[in-house]
């Protein structure tokens, strides 16, 4: 469940246009694969976006109880569930904006599966879609890498929110994850900006969690 100060919603602009905008995301899908609203309460102090349970954590939580590199078999199982519901959102011409590891929530489907991290028996899904937007025809993303601008200012960065995107940004946020489930590692890390944009350019990712 999520919790809106009424006070704070009704006197930030921004804040408004992003719940308003993922309450209207959300009201229009239904997927195994995404989290589902269950209703919407608007009391005196507080709206409440309330979804469907779960129990698991998001993505990143899952890593960090992990140790030990995850098997071929659970990456390719993780990433076939965002995919699939990647799809359904592509169907309906929306963007997320917003694919990232704490954006992936999982609900395991008995307390055991839960505390043994069984994956392989969890429910994965989307969630958060205050960032999400409708498809704008003709309106593309800059053929630059999608983490940098040519002036070195982060694109991949949803407080654009009037940048025209289009699915590609989700399919380089879905390699991103890809990569971390598998290698342990983000594939381009730098602290600054400028760095990444070279490396990107250049291909020179990293091979292992050093």
């Amino acid at each position: 469940t999520k919790v809106i100060n009424k006070e704070k919603y009704m006197n930030n602009p921004k804040v408004k246009k992003y719940i308003d905008n993922e309450i209207s995301i959300l009201n229009e899908i239904s997927h195994p694969n995404i989290l589902k609203q269950i209703e919407i309460k608007d009391l005196p102090t507080n709206i409440y976006i309330i979804t469907e349970y779960y129990n698991g954590g998001n993505l990143s939580d899952y890593l960090e109880k992990n140790k030990e590199p995850l098997s071929e078999e659970i990456v390719q199982y993780i990433m076939r569930e965002i995919i699939n519901g990647i799809k359904y959102l592509y169907d309906k011409s929306i963007i997320h904006r917003d694919i990232k590891l704490e954006n992936i929530i999982i609900n395991y489907k008995n307390e055991n599966d839960r505390i043994n991290n069984n994956i392989l028996r969890g429910e994965i899904k989307i969630s958060n879609f205050k960032f999400g937007i409708k498809k704008i025809e003709d309106k593309f993303i800059k053929k630059n890498p999608p983490d940098v601008d040519k002036k070195n200012k982060l694109i991949n960065n949803p407080e654009y929110i009037d940048y025209k995107y289009e699915e590609k940004i989700e399919i380089w946020n879905l390699g991103k994850i890809y990569y971390k489930l598998l290698i342990g590692n983000i594939p381009f890390n730098s602290n600054f900006i400028k760095a990444i944009f070279e490396k990107i350019y250049k291909g020179d990712y990293l091979l292992s969690k050093e």
